[in-house]
């Protein structure tokens, strides 16, 4: 994990070289915001639905601090700015609430029965049954003898 982490800061670092070369080449905020969406997020996003939930909180701030930078670099306005404004100006997203939208989309997408991936979950629940019960997940929840589990968990 920690292997594949750093590989990505160095990867991120790398692209936002390019964004800085895109903003001296004389880009617009938005024509450069739309590069930074489409070169550098992805690299920043690469398989997060498979290590989103195992990275500790000082490695998903470095991940934000480097968006945040790539920001500034492309619009030079947002310095002075507070990070959830900036997102805003920019009309990003956090790469947290990404990172957790992508995972539940792949979710939801192995959910359906005619992915590849879906004999890899538990059977489902019976439909007649989920009415009755006070958490009407479609899938059940695995049992685990610790708690370190709990934040890796899905729900629909």
């Amino acid at each position: 994990m920690v292997c594949s982490h750093h590989y990505h800061c160095r990867q991120s670092q790398q692209t936002t070289i390019c964004s800085e070369t895109a903003q001296e080449s004389g880009g617009s905020c938005p024509t450069t915001s739309a590069f930074f969406a489409t070169v550098i997020r992805p690299v920043l996003e690469y398989c997060a639905p498979v290590w989103h939930y195992a990275i500790t909180r000082s490695q998903a701030e470095q991940l934000e601090s480097t968006q945040k930078r790539a920001i500034h670099i492309i619009c030079p306005f947002t310095r002075c700015m507070s990070y959830s404004n900036i997102l805003f100006v920019s009309e990003l997203t956090s790469l947290e609430s990404r990172r957790d939208q992508l995972s539940r989309s792949f979710f939801q997408d192995i959910a359906h029965p005619f992915s590849s991936l879906y004999h890899l979950l538990p059977p489902p629940r019976d439909t007649s049954v989920l009415s009755r019960l006070r958490s009407a997940t479609r899938f059940p929840r695995p049992v685990s003898l610790t708690k370190n589990i709990a934040p890796l968990l899905i729900t629909p």
